[in-house]
């Protein structure tokens, strides 16, 4: 067998264009999916019994102990594969002058047929599970103003206690004297200590890359994902290593299931200052500082103002640092591609789409 030939195989849309039986099976079975899913949506009791804590550990426990190893990036790998493919789909059809429509469309229904089967099999179920407010018996996610800057003022307290005995220095910004690896191994610990507490919340086998898409992540505005169909945790290795912690401790919730972006911020933060590491602990309350200010600032500039003074110099170079650090990447496409994120996650149950990653505020407010 030649490599054209083989190539030909890995292509399934070729593939699928030339087996217009099999592809036209698929497509149907597409529409099967969609209304499958649209069905047990609205069972999430038996979502998170049957699936978030029955196969789903199972499965990607499975996925982070055979791709945990290696070093790199598998699921960028296998990203970059399906876009060759997407890219040769093209070439032929335009090659072939568009000459087999109907083949094309059911080539296409088949594709995404198979990812969204293994996408919703590998984790994507987790988007219609129990909510985490459910899981920690938080009544109600609402909070005032008085409520929300009583809350930041206190979070200002620990930050600059925590910056005080880090640096010794109020005008000092926190420098994190670890290497990414190693910060990938010390944000276990946080998840152990936060199991004790959390028994539902149990993190083992992580599987956590430096991505190998980090500089197209830069100017899409992403500090990291998780690799659904590989289970990997991957994150932008160029980010300042304070964001780094906590957008490491933010995927490794997402490896234990909680989709919803608000949830996995939320767990990301207890993971980081449960952890016995004081730069872990600095970090993710400097996260989750940089998200009140960003509240009280729409609800109320002249207490932002105020608030604002009351944090350390070096606390406030530290924020600013990754506040300059993602104004170099601002481009005119960021816009459009956070659109369509905003889009993905409002078709998997997140109404408020984008700006759920800012909803985990309710959970802190409220969290006792």
């Amino acid at each position: 067998m030649q490599f054209k030939d083989v190539f030909l195989t890995l292509n399934f849309y070729i593939f699928f264009v030339k087996n217009p039986l099999y592809s036209r099976y698929l497509t149907y079975f597409l529409v099967v999916q969609i209304l499958f899913i649209q069905f047990v949506s609205r069972y999430p009791e038996k979502i998170e019994h049957y699936y978030s804590r029955g196969f789903y550990p199972f499965i990607a426990n499975f996925y982070r102990v055979i791709f945990g190893w290696i070093p790199f990036s598998i699921g960028d790998f296998i990203y970059a594969l399906l876009l060759l493919l997407i890219f040769r789909f093209i070439y032929v059809m335009i090659r072939d002058k568009f000459s087999e429509l109907r083949n094309y469309f059911f080539a296409t229904g088949a594709a995404i047929s198979i990812i969204y089967f293994i996408f919703h099999l590998n984790w994507g179920l987790n988007y219609y599970r129990t909510t985490l407010s459910t899981q920690l018996k938080i009544e109600s996610n609402s909070y005032d103003t008085k409520k929300l800057i009583s809350y930041t003022k206190k979070i200002i307290y620990k930050t600059n206690d925590l910056h005080i005995s880090l640096t010794g220095d109020k005008a000092l910004k926190t420098n994190i004297p670890y290497t990414q690896k190693e910060i990938h191994k010390l944000a276990v610990n946080g998840y152990t200590n936060l199991n004790k507490i959390h028994p539902f919340l149990v993190s083992k086998n992580n599987s956590i890359k430096r991505s190998l898409w980090s500089p197209i992540l830069n100017y899409t505005g992403f500090s990291g994902y998780l690799n659904p169909f590989t289970a990997e945790a991957q994150i932008n290795y160029n980010i300042p290593l304070n964001s780094y912690i906590s957008t490491t401790c933010h995927e490794i919730a997402h490896q234990l299931g909680y989709a919803a972006e608000n949830e996995a911020n939320f767990i990301g933060y207890l993971a980081s200052i449960h952890n016995d590491d004081p730069y872990f602990k600095y970090a993710g309350q400097l996260d989750v500082l940089r998200r009140l200010l960003s509240e009280i600032y729409r609800e109320d500039k002249k207490q932002f103002k105020k608030i604002k003074s009351m944090i350390n110099p070096g606390v406030s170079k530290n924020l600013q640092e990754l506040s300059e650090y993602w104004k170099q990447y601002k481009n005119p496409i960021e816009p459009l591609l956070k659109k369509c994120y905003d889009g993905y996650l409002k078709i998997n149950k997140q109404k408020n789409g984008i700006q759920s990653y800012h909803n985990m505020i309710g959970l802190l407010l409220n969290y006792k």
